[in-house]
C-alpha cells in the first residue's frame, strides 16, 4: 500500500488536502448519481403503436394466408421507429432474425453487433450490453430501477441451434 505513496494524498490527519477534495465531482455528475451510470434515471415509457393495427382480418377459415412473425417484426419496426428519439429500446437478434421473419425490424435499426465483421454481413451496429453490470446494479438500493429485458425465443428452446431475440427496453 505504500507504493500509492498516502502521505502526497492525505494530511497527517487522514484527510483529503482541499485541492485533491475539489477535484471529485459534485451533484449529478457523481459516479452514482450520473444519469449515464444509473441507467433508472434514464427510463422513459416506450411509445406504442395502436395494436389493433396489426391485427389480421380473417373474415373465413382459410381464407387469409399470414404469417405471425411478419405481423410481429411490422409492429416491432414501429415500436422501434417510434422510441427511436429516446433510444430507449434496443434490439439484440443474432443471424437468424431474417429467417424468423422479422425483417421488417431493419427497415428502422440494425442489429446491435460487437463481433468481427465481414464485408457481406448486413444489418449490424455496435451496442454494448452491460448485462452482467445491470444484475448487479439491481441489488444495489441507492440505485434507481433499470429497465425491463423482455426476451422472445423464436424457436424450440431445446433444439441445439435454437434462436433467441431479446427485445431490451433501455
Amino acid at each position: 500500500m505504500r507504493s500509492y505513496k498516502p502521505e502526497e494524498l492525505f494530511d497527517r490527519d487522514g484527510r483529503l488536502p482541499r485541492e485533491l477534495a475539489e477535484l471529485a465531482a459534485t451533484g449529478d455528475r457523481r459516479m452514482g448519481a450520473n444519469p449515464h451510470s444509473n441507467g433508472g434515471l434514464l427510463l422513459h415509457d416506450l411509445i406504442m403503436p395502436e395494436f389493433r393495427s396489426f391485427a389480421v382480418k380473417v373474415p373465413s377459415p382459410g381464407s387469409v394466408q399470414a404469417a405471425d412473425m411478419h405481423v410481429l417484426g411490422g409492429f416491432l419496426r414501429d415500436v422501434t421507429r417510434f422510441n427511436q428519439e429516446q433510444r430507449n429500446l434496443r434490439i439484440f437478434g443474432p443471424d437468424e432474425t431474417l429467417s424468423n421473419r422479422l425483417n421488417s425490424v431493419f427497415e428502422v435499426t440494425d442489429r446491435q453487433w460487437e463481433a468481427r465483421t465481414k464485408e457481406n454481413d448486413e444489418f449490424l451496429a455496435t451496442f454494448n450490453q452491460h448485462a452482467k453490470w445491470l444484475k448487479v446494479t439491481a441489488g444495489l438500493p441507492w440505485r434507481r430501477e433499470i429497465a425491463s429485458l423482455n426476451y422472445l425465443l423464436a424457436s424450440r428452446a431445446l433444439h441445439a441451434g435454437h434462436r433467441r431475440l431479446a427485445v431490451c427496453k433501455q
